[in-house]
């Protein structure tokens, strides 16, 4: 089921009364949070893919557990807290326009295709699962991969960026890591 975000009540991610059918969204519902919307994550939150339509504001802290595919187009990402994508579904897709304050992980044994430009001002972790860069560009201050589980990272005609003044900003650790890169 599609839980769609009212604001009935305040802010907050966790309140039900916020979402439709008065409940929060778990990792088998997708979350839409409409246009003029601002929401705060004050809980551990999931869902199953996240759309948060233009002019909508996403903030606050903690862990954002995503089991399928992130759409935040023309939306202010003011959150700082990790975004986790989780799940075994293959064909999920990150689309984002801002900045990422917090890390992202990519800890699931499904795979994730970029479909944007990707800027964190912070870790980008892959601990399994499969990641395409799909030739965009990505900006992280960090890149780690430290992990006995199968994780592929594949940045195929991609221009990856390290950000100055970062100690140790590329660490693969472990078996069965693979990256793909021909024309990068």
């Amino acid at each position: 089921a599609d839980y769609t975000w009212t604001g009935a009540t305040d802010n907050n991610w966790g309140t039900p009364s916020n979402w439709s059918d008065n409940c929060v969204p778990s990792r088998n519902n997708n979350a839409i949070i409409p246009a003029g919307s601002t929401v705060e994550i004050d809980v551990p939150a999931e869902c199953k893919s996240l759309d948060i339509d233009d002019n909508a504001t996403l903030g606050g802290s903690g862990i954002l557990d995503i089991y399928g595919s992130l759409t935040a187009i023309n939306s202010t990402w003011a959150y700082d807290g990790e975004t986790c994508f989780k799940g075994t579904a293959v064909g999920n897709t990150i689309s984002i326009n801002a900045t990422m304050a917090g890390s992202m992980v990519v800890d699931g044994t499904g795979e994730w295709s970029l479909l944007t430009e990707l800027n964190i001002d912070n870790i980008l972790n892959i601990n399994s699962g499969t990641f395409k860069a799909n030739g965009n560009v990505i900006s992280i201050d960090q890149f780690t991969s430290n992990s006995m589980l199968p994780r592929t990272f594949d940045i195929t005609n991609t221009n990856v960026k390290i950000n100055e003044g970062v100690t140790k900003a590329w660490s693969a650790e472990g078996s069965n890591f693979i990256l793909v890169q021909p024309g990068s």
